[in-house]
């Protein structure tokens, strides 16, 4: 149980209901600046690959994420595809529209951290995003002020 102890003091367990009321009152802004400023998925990626961010694949990048939101239990769903020249992301969930642009943060600041180009789309219940594999800018930003 050695990965218990080590997060242990990052972590807050809570019931999802409400997680949800947190996330419908979350200033969005500053946890753009959190996510900019620490980039918490690229942490984690590395953390669990062992190795720098430049150095893992973009298939070890898109498992991380996926591993990394199945590992916060924050979504009902989530599976991706490999569709020739990029990866298909489709994530669901239940803690609404906030929860579903938190995410689109995280993952876009460790995908243009990556150097890698991205679409991403998002409602109050899911986020898709389409992860290009030629490098290259954020294509389409589903949040503005992301790439700037």
């Amino acid at each position: 149980m050695g990965i218990g102890k080590e997060v242990r003091n990052t972590l807050l367990i809570f019931q999802k209901d409400f997680g949800k009321i947190l996330l419908e009152n979350a200033d969005i802004e500053k946890f753009r600046e959190y996510a900019i400023g620490d980039n918490p998925v690229k942490y984690a990626i590395e953390y669990y690959y062992k190795k720098p961010l430049n150095q893992c694949s973009l298939k070890e990048i898109i498992e991380g994420i996926v591993t990394n939101i199945l590992f916060q239990n924050s979504s009902d769903s989530i599976n991706y595809s490999d569709d020739g020249d990029h990866y298909s992301i489709n994530i669901s969930h239940s803690l609404g529209i906030n929860m579903s642009k938190m995410i689109v943060i995280m993952q876009e600041c460790l995908l243009k951290a990556y150097g890698v180009e991205l679409e991403s789309k998002f409602s109050e219940r899911s986020v898709f995003f389409k992860v290009y594999k030629n490098p290259g800018p954020v294509k389409y930003s589903a949040l503005k002020g992301l790439t700037k």
